[in-house]
């Protein structure tokens, strides 16, 4: 599986901010070493666009093969850098962890490789009595792939299994967590889905996308 990885999730805060619910409590916010408090050096148009890309490979913990990959299929779209960050908002781990069901990203990319995390079955064609769309709703399967691509309206849900025994942080999560506009959650039946595709100006992603586009369109 496909991992961003950082070897502290220090190094991941001191270099691009608090991201993905990890803690930005870091007692040092300067590279270490004794050259780490020195100013850093101007950054070039070529250096901002590397930034700011990597920054949103870690937004949405992805490689840079994954990056390359939705980024090529973005291009096809009007608007590249909103195809870019939609293709990148409907990413399975993603929703579970805007839904408040795991604290962190990281956290949430685990639930859904460990088999806690159900996706309503969608089927190609509707159905045609009112009994059995509503028998449709109620089927779910078990999606241990971070990188699914969720559908609007599509739900997903906890496992029977770990709602048995809720974790702590999880259960702290869902209460706590400040849900974005387009993601709609039922605290009684911990089940919840995405009700329309976003904007680019609605997804956080604290990048600029320009520079992004602008970098990445180089190496097509």
């Amino acid at each position: 599986m496909a991992r961003y990885v950082f070897k502290k999730k220090k190094k991941l805060v001191r270099r691009f901010g608090p991201i993905n619910g990890l803690p930005s409590n870091v007692k040092r916010t300067t590279r270490p070493g004794m050259h780490g408090r020195k100013r850093d050096p101007k950054q070039s148009e070529y250096g901002k666009g590397l930034f700011n890309k990597n920054k949103l490979r870690a937004c949405f913990g992805i490689s840079e093969k994954q990056f390359r990959n939705y980024f090529a299929e973005a291009v096809k779209a009007p608007d590249t850098g909103e195809a870019l960050l939609q293709l990148l908002e409907f990413r399975l781990d993603n929703l579970v962890y805007r839904l408040g069901l795991a604290p962190t990203l990281p956290a949430a990319r685990q639930m859904v490789v460990h088999g806690h995390i159900q996706v309503q079955k969608l089927f190609p064609k509707p159905k045609d009595s009112e009994a059995e769309k509503k028998e449709e709703e109620e089927i779910f399967e078990k999606v241990d792939r971070p990188a699914y691509k969720v559908k609007a309206n599509q739900k997903i849900k906890l496992s029977p299994k770990i709602l048995k025994k809720l974790p702590p942080a999880v259960e702290q999560s869902i209460k706590e967590t400040l849900r974005v506009d387009y993601v709609a959650f039922d605290n009684a039946t911990n089940i919840g889905c995405f009700t329309r595709v976003p904007s680019e100006s609605e997804i956080p992603a604290p990048v600029e996308i320009a520079k992004i586009i602008e970098f990445s369109s180089r190496r097509l």
